[in-house]
């Protein structure tokens, strides 16, 4: 009787480390896949971060080469007018000197 006992004690422990170890796994395995599940999410999320600076960028690089093609404008404007300029004044200078001879 002691021998059966002790046999079905075994068996018993045997039985609730078998169910523990197998709850383990499958809490184990769901751990796993709500980890994988947040990763994916993360990812997602740097995702969208990672496109909108880049939109951000390229809005920015637009503007740096509206503001670029502006300025050079502006300067070859000035440019032609300071070439007008330079040309009367080499006219009038003309103009005098043929006066004096």
């Amino acid at each position: 009787r002691a021998s059966r006992g002790s046999k079905r004690s075994e068996q018993d422990l045997v039985e609730h480390v078998n169910a523990l170890t197998q709850k383990l796994m499958e809490e184990s395995i769901a751990a796993q896949k709500q980890a994988e599940k947040r990763l994916h999410t993360v990812d997602e999320r740097s995702d969208q971060v990672i496109q909108a600076a880049r939109s951000q960028m390229e809005k920015a690089i637009q503007d740096l080469k509206m503001d670029a093609e502006v300025a050079k404008n502006a300067m070859d404007a000035d440019l032609q007018r300071m070439d007008r300029f330079v040309q009367e004044i080499g006219s009038k200078m003309s103009t005098q000197e043929g006066q004096l001879v």
